[in-house]
């Protein structure tokens, strides 16, 4: 995982990619990619982010659902559901 210490945005977001096909992403299939800019003022919610996009990463059966389904309010939908992390 490629990881940058250094704040290159002012503000925090989030792009969501679903592939058509999975890619080799250093040893592992990977076929959902986030990338995600972290304001480096704004931490309001960050803990709260982190453990739902954690959760969700998790989740295999969510994962192949947004696979399947690839749409803004199907991602949003299963980063929302409770999670017993």
């Amino acid at each position: 995982m490629n990881t940058s210490s250094k704040a290159i945005t002012s503000d925090t977001f989030v792009c969501v990619a679903v592939l058509e096909k999975p890619i080799i992403w250093v040893k592992n299939e990977v076929q959902v990619v986030m990338l995600v800019s972290i304001s480096p003022t704004e931490h309001r919610q960050l803990q709260t982010f982190y453990k739902m996009t954690t959760g969700l990463m998790q989740d295999t059966k969510a994962i192949d659902d947004l696979i399947a389904k690839p749409d803004y309010i199907n991602f949003i939908r299963l980063l929302c559901q409770d999670r017993e992390n």
